[in-house]
C-alpha cells in the first residue's frame, strides 16, 4: 500500500524541474551525441509520407499539453534561451514590437 506524501517532509523536485535555463545549454559530449541522434531522427521523420508526418506532428503537439506546469516552464525557458542565442549569433534580427503590431492590425483589416 502506497502512503500519501507527508507534507512535513520536504521532497526533492525532479532533476528536470531543478534545471535553470543556463543549465539547459549544451553540457558536453552526451549532449552532442543526443543532438546528433535528434538530427538523424529528424531526417528520418522528414522522409515519412505527409500523412504520417501530420499524425506525428499532432501527437507531438498533444504531448505538450500533457506537461506539468514546471515542465512547461522549462520548455519555454529553453525556447527563450534558443531564441536569444540565435539573436546573439546574428541568425535572426530584432524587430520593433510597434511595427509588428501595426502590421498585424493592417493584416486584420
Amino acid at each position: 500500500m502506497k502512503h500519501p506524501p507527508n507534507p512535513l517532509v520536504p521532497r526533492p523536485k525532479s532533476a528536470r524541474a531543478r534545471l535553470s535555463s543556463r543549465e539547459l545549454r549544451p553540457l558536453g559530449h552526451w549532449y552532442n551525441r543526443a543532438m546528433e541522434n535528434l538530427d538523424e531522427l529528424t531526417q528520418q521523420v522528414l522522409e515519412l509520407p505527409l500523412e504520417k508526418r501530420s499524425k506525428l506532428a499532432e501527437k507531438l503537439l498533444e504531448s505538450l499539453d500533457e506537461l506539468a506546469p514546471e515542465e512547461l516552464e522549462q520548455v519555454w525557458a529553453a525556447e527563450a534561451e534558443r531564441r536569444y542565442q540565435a539573436f546573439e549569433d546574428g541568425r535572426v534580427d530584432a524587430v520593433d514590437g510597434t511595427a509588428v503590431h501595426s502590421e498585424i492590425v493592417a493584416d486584420l483589416k
